[in-house]
C-alpha cells in the first residue's frame, strides 16, 4: 500500500498555478508512470523482488518520489508549464541481480503553448531526465529531447 498527497494553489489568480504531488509506498511500482519505459520483467522487479536461492517469496520495494509544477498564462493565448520530478527505489542491493534495476530519477521539463483559436494549439518542449541503477558505478545516464506537438479539438 502507499498514499499519495497533492496540492494546487492559485498563485496569481487566472495566471499562474503551483503544483505538487508526492507519493511513497511499498509494491505500488506498477503505479509510477517514471516506470512505463523498462522491460517488463524489470518493471515487474519493481514491486516486488524475489529472494536467493529456492525460496519464492516477494518482497515489496519501497518507492519514493514527487513532482512540482508551476503553470502559468503569459498572454491570453500562451501558456507555459514547467515540471521537476524526482523518484528514489528502496530494496536491499543483495537482492538485486542486473546493475540497470531502477534506483534513483530526476526529471525536468519546460514547454510553450500557442492556441490561435479554441480549437487549435501547438508548441514546443524540452526534456530532460537522468537514471541510476542500483549497481550503476558511472554518473547518472541522462537524456535531453526537445519536441514540437500541434492538435485540433473538434
Amino acid at each position: 500500500g502507499g498514499i499519495n498527497v497533492t496540492s494546487v494553489v492559485q498563485l496569481v489568480p487566472e495566471k499562474t498555478t503551483f503544483k505538487l504531488s508526492a507519493v511513497y509506498g511499498a509494491g505500488i511500482g506498477s503505479y509510477i508512470s517514471d516506470f512505463g519505459g523498462i522491460h517488463s520483467d524489470d518493471r515487474k522487479d519493481m514491486h516486488v523482488k524475489q529472494s536467493k536461492g529456492q525460496d519464492d517469496t516477494t518482497y515489496r520495494v519501497g518507492v519514493l518520489g514527487g513532482y512540482v509544477a508551476l503553470e502559468h498564462q503569459w498572454l491570453p493565448q500562451y501558456h507555459s508549464t514547467f515540471t521537476y520530478g524526482i523518484l528514489n527505489v528502496s530494496r536491499d542491493e543483495e537482492h538485486v541481480k542486473t546493475e540497470h534495476i531502477y534506483k534513483r530519477g530526476q526529471s525536468f521539463s519546460a514547454n510553450l503553448t500557442y492556441h490561435p483559436t479554441k480549437q487549435v494549439h501547438c508548441g514546443v518542449e524540452y526534456l530532460w531526465g537522468s537514471k541510476k541503477g542500483f549497481k550503476d558505478e558511472a554518473d547518472p545516464k541522462h537524456a535531453h529531447r526537445l519536441q514540437v506537438a500541434a492538435g485540433f479539438s473538434l
